[in-house]
């Protein structure tokens, strides 16, 4: 609880005060929010555009909290992200998973790192392209070992296209992402990464899209695949339906309705997920 408050501390602070290039570079929303594994992107996901609105000679910053609740269990996430020169962004996440039942606590720190590698999500023609390297290191790996992962610690590796048209269908800013993540992570490493019997790392399709109902407010969806490599316990694809809305350039807020289907064998994971952003 301290922890959270911390965070909204910060958060309000932020929104109070807001940088001097807050209001001018990059338009509304192109910032994108706080996925729970850190950086700029949706809900699940992250996307190609880097946190913050800083252009080419600024320096853009976020601190994003998020909560997740769903039948049996729930995940926070606590995140802060710097961008550089519109050219890369470095980030860091805590997340905690908890099993309402049977109380087991797992936190997991996940430092990423993204770099531009073309394009702009806006004004270019064709996609702005980012390459992501996640790395995850579980503090407490005791359940990942009782399961048979190979590995506490690993690494994500992701290619992510975004493209926003300002006046796509019924006169309406439209954004697209697809990302391909080459991992072995067992529910987003949280129960560690691969195990005896499936120990190679897959590619798998991530994707976004999500529509502006005006210049604040969107409407979207997110599709992850999920690599299944625990004998016994089925990882299903994760998706969710968000809105998602932007008062100002220096915070977002988001809610999502989640689905999850089976993690480590309890069905039917449904629930909503709720995310705060400060940017400057």
């Amino acid at each position: 609880m301290k922890h959270v408050s911390y965070c909204l501390f910060t958060l309000v602070l932020m929104f109070i005060y807001e940088h001097s290039f807050a209001e001018n570079g990059k338009l509304l929303a192109t910032s994108a929010v706080g996925p729970v594994e850190g950086g700029a992107g949706g809900g699940l996901i992250p996307w190609a555009v880097l946190t913050g609105y800083a252009t080419q000679d600024e320096i853009g910053y976020s601190a994003t909290m998020s909560e997740a609740d769903v039948s049996d269990y729930s995940l926070s996430s606590h995140g802060l992200a710097v961008s550089a020169y519109d050219r890369v962004e470095i980030s860091f996440a805590q997340l905690r998973f908890e099993n309402k039942v049977g109380g087991v606590d797992i936190k997991q720190n996940v430092l990423g790192i993204k770099a531009k590698l073309y394009g702009d999500v806006v004004y270019d023609t064709w996609p702005q392209i980012s390459l992501g390297i996640q790395h995850k290191t579980l503090l407490n790996p005791e359940i990942a070992q009782v399961l048979g992962a190979s590995d506490e610690d690993g690494q994500d590796v992701y290619l992510s296209a975004a493209k926003v048209w300002l006046n796509g269908p019924l006169n309406r800013t439209v954004l697209v992402n697809t990302n391909i993540r080459y991992s072995k992570a067992n529910q987003l490493g949280l129960l560690g990464y691969g195990t005896d019997a499936n120990d190679d790392a897959e590619l798998s399709l991530e994707f976004a899209a999500a529509v502006f109902l005006n210049r604040r407010l969107a409407i979207g969806m997110e599709y992850r695949q999920k690599p299944d490599n625990i004998d016994g316990l089925t990882e299903d694809d994760w998706q969710d339906f968000f809105v998602a809305y932007f008062p100002s350039k220096s915070v977002s807020l988001t809610l999502a309705y989640l689905q999850l289907g089976e993690i480590a064998g309890f069905k039917d994971q449904d629930g909503t997920y709720f995310s705060i952003q400060g940017s400057f």
